[in-house]
């Protein structure tokens, strides 16, 4: 879920977690959790980074 800056939108994205069932909540979690682990540890990085430079 993306919102804008704003009152409004964040009101919005707050309503909406605070309507999901915990189920969702958790489910939302672990997804985020794993996004996170994914596209932001170092590791990953490096590996990333080490695969575009033998390209070069």
């Amino acid at each position: 879920m993306y919102i804008n800056p704003s009152a409004n939108e964040l009101n919005d994205a707050m309503q909406k977690i605070y309507d999901m069932s915990e189920n969702e909540r958790v489910v939302m979690g672990e997804k985020g959790r794993k996004y996170i682990f994914e596209n932001f540890d170092w590791a990953v990085k490096a590996k990333e980074i080490f695969e575009v430079m033998e390209k070069l």
